[in-house]
């Protein structure tokens, strides 16, 4: 009896003893979460912003004081009562000016636009929503499609140290795995290559190289434009920065601090269709490249087309057929592409090698 009305009170707080303790449990378990979760958000002055099961107004006391532009307007949904009433209290000036409105309801179906959200947050709340899927199709509902395909693509092109910046880190391990993993192989890295990998991401592809680089002048370049992902990469194959085999640099593809025909074969995975300009990018590529080096870039041609029918990619440098005209034009030979299989995932590779 007691686990159930402990269970009913998590959910839906209400004025009583039990009811009570809850709303101290939340004031002190869930204060670093909402304070951060706020903080990773990023606001800005005259965003549209949503916290939904906002409980005792902790999240809305935190964030109302972000939004000081004229259009800055905060909105919370919590089904309980008691927690509407409490937290009305916590935020009353910021309600009193329109800065905030509080709704009771639920997030299978708020009272709230299509399109009118620019960030959402909430903090142990998922665990109660009666259908996970519902709720978000209705999150999603409301929430501005240009904003989040734009955070996406921003955070996909430079990850930040951010909660959507380790979402994408999430993504690249998951997603890049298979990719990163078939380039280093495809490339046939010798012991005493002096090889380039560009977008290196969360530093998987360094890894695989790394130990095939065993001959005395054996050495691994990175580039990524990234600082978070500089220094999380950093961490991953500080072993190999020590010893001298590895050397990481956040900069940009357009312009490497490297010397002209000193790379003897580059990969990346999942990376041209980020460059703001394709040919200036295989231009500097085949400029530090030796005579006869090889480039190998992997992609999902599947995946990346759904990515740009959602808006997540911008323009057309994600179609394969540019960045292989892009090759050709700035003094690649050998161009081709090829469609391979590895666990079970189908993937395309791209080669390329520097004529001189």
């Amino acid at each position: 009896m007691l686990p159930n009305k402990l269970y009913q009170q998590l959910v839906h707080p209400s004025k009583s003893l039990l009811g009570w303790v809850v709303t101290r449990f939340f004031l002190w378990h869930h204060r670093l979460a909402q304070e951060n979760a706020v903080k990773l958000l990023q606001i800005q002055p005259d965003d549209t912003v949503l916290e939904v099961g906002f409980g005792p107004g902790l999240g809305l006391r935190a964030a109302a004081p972000l939004l000081t532009g004229p259009k800055g307007k905060l909105i919370g949904v919590d089904y309980s009562e008691y927690m509407v009433s409490k937290a009305s209290q916590a935020v009353k000036k910021h309600i009193a000016s329109g800065k905030v409105t509080l709704i009771r309801g639920d997030v299978v179906a708020m009272p709230l636009p299509d399109n009118s959200i620019d960030k959402v947050y909430h903090c142990n709340t998922s665990c109660h929503w009666p259908d996970l899927k519902a709720a978000t199709s209705e999150l999603h509902r409301v929430m501005k499609p240009e904003m989040l395909a734009h955070k996406i693509n921003q955070q996909l092109s430079h990850p930040s140290k951010s909660l959507a910046g380790w979402l994408a880190t999430r993504f690249f391990l998951w997603h890049n795995k298979v990719l990163v993993k078939n380039a280093v192989k495809l490339l046939q890295i010798q012991p005493d290559d002096t090889v380039l990998e560009v977008g290196f991401g969360p530093g998987m592809g360094l890894r695989a190289a790394a130990p095939l680089l065993t001959g005395p002048k054996g050495k691994l370049f990175g580039v990524d434009y990234s600082e978070y992902k500089v220094s999380m990469a950093s961490q991953r194959v500080r072993n190999h920065i020590a010893s001298g085999k590895i050397s990481l640099i956040r900069g940009n593809v357009l312009e490497m601090p490297l010397p002209d025909n000193s790379i003897d074969k580059i990969y990346h995975s999942n990376c041209y269709y980020y460059w703001p300009d394709l040919e200036a990018g295989t231009s500097e590529l085949h400029r530090v490249m030796k005579p006869g080096a090889l480039m190998v870039t992997t992609l999902i041609h599947s995946s990346i087309k759904k990515s740009a029918s959602r808006n997540f990619l911008r323009g057309n440098n994600w179609q394969p057929e540019l960045y292989m005209e892009a090759l050709c034009a700035t003094g690649f030979t050998d161009i081709r592409m090829q469609e391979l299989m590895d666990e079970s995932i189908t993937f395309e590779a791209v080669f390329a090698t520097a004529s001189k």
